[in-house]
Parts: structure tokens; sequence; C-alpha cells
């Protein structure tokens, strides 16, 4: 059998790659301070003061983050490899064989953005699911003047005004509206 097994140096990709993790670490940190600030300033509580359940929101946004930046940085680079794979008309580079440094690489930045996504994915809709949503009604009875609506006082007009229960089933139904609206486009976000 004849076996051929074809070398390429990804010092240019690596060191692409090198950078664009530095700088998205500095925006990850960065972010996630922001993040951190605002909300403990938000609660008016400090960092001491923390609930175990608020610091596990700061890690899980932490992680939530890195997860993107690391989709971001992966995706760049495979799309700056893929150019540079198919658009050549000899070879120059090529693709790093399976089980390589470069694949394990790739696989383990792959599923740790899965699970971290996830896991933020995760926290959204328990959040979600656990909260309150509460109507309230500023809208004052209307009165009714007229003799003949209230048989019940001895048709006097001085009875019980309420407000109309068309009110709520219209105020319901709008927010069930609001709730059913998409901000972004389905079949779009299928594609990606």
């Amino acid at each position: 059998t004849f076996v051929v097994n074809y070398t390429g140096s990804y010092e240019g990709i690596w060191i692409a790659g090198t950078v664009l993790f530095a700088l998205g670490i500095v925006l990850v940190v960065s972010i996630w301070g922001i993040q951190t600030y605002v909300s403990c300033r938000l609660y008016s509580q400090g960092l001491a003061r923390l609930s175990a359940g608020g610091f596990f929101r700061i890690v899980v946004s932490l992680l939530e983050l890195t997860s993107f930046m690391l989709l971001a940085v992966s995706g760049i680079l495979s799309t700056i490899a893929l150019i540079l794979f198919k658009g050549q008309s000899t070879f120059h580079l090529l693709l790093p064989p399976d089980g390589s440094a470069e694949v394990t690489a790739f696989e383990v930045t792959i599923i740790f953005a899965f699970f971290g996504s996830f896991l933020g994915i995760v926290l959204r809709v328990w959040d979600q699911l656990h909260l309150d949503v509460f109507f309230i009604d500023w809208e004052k009875p209307k009165s009714r003047q007229a003799p003949d609506d209230f048989p019940e006082d001895g048709g006097h007009g001085k009875g019980k005004a309420t407000v109309s229960v068309w009110r709520r089933i219209l105020v319901i139904n709008k927010y069930n509206e609001l709730l059913s609206t998409r901000l972004f486009s389905v079949p779009f976000a299928l594609f990606l």
C-alpha cells in the first residue's frame, strides 16, 4: 500500500486565532464587569452580600459571554480557513488531519460554546417561568345614571357601577398578542 501524508504550517491561523482570542477575552471581561456592576447597583447590594443564586447568575453570565466569544472566534477562523483552502489554485494550505491538536482544540471550543450557551438559555427559561404578571386597571368604573338600568335599587339609579368585562378580555388579548410578537425572523434564524 502507498500512503502519503501531507503536512502544512498553521502558524498564521494560530497567530490570528490567538489575537482574536485575546481581544475576545478583553471584550468578555469588560462586558461581564459592566453587567455585574449594573446588576449589583440595580439590586443595591455589593458582591460581599451576594446570595448563592446571584453568584450563580454572575457565573452563568460569564460562561454565556465566553461561549458567544468562542463561537465567534471559531466561526471567523473557520471562515478564513475555508476561504483560503477553497480559493487556492495550488496547494498552499491543507486542512489539519483528524486527531491533530488543531482539530481537538476546535472540537473542545465548539462543545464548550454549546454547553455555555445552553446553560444561559436554561437560566433565561427558568427566569421567565417564574415571573408573575399583574394587571392593574386604573380606569374608574362608569356610573350609570339611567333608573331603568338598576331595577334592584328601586329605580333610583344609585346601583353599583362596574368595569366592563370586555375591557378585561381586550387587555388580556392585547397582552397575548404582545407575547406572541416575534422580534426576529424565524426562517432566517433557522437558516443560521
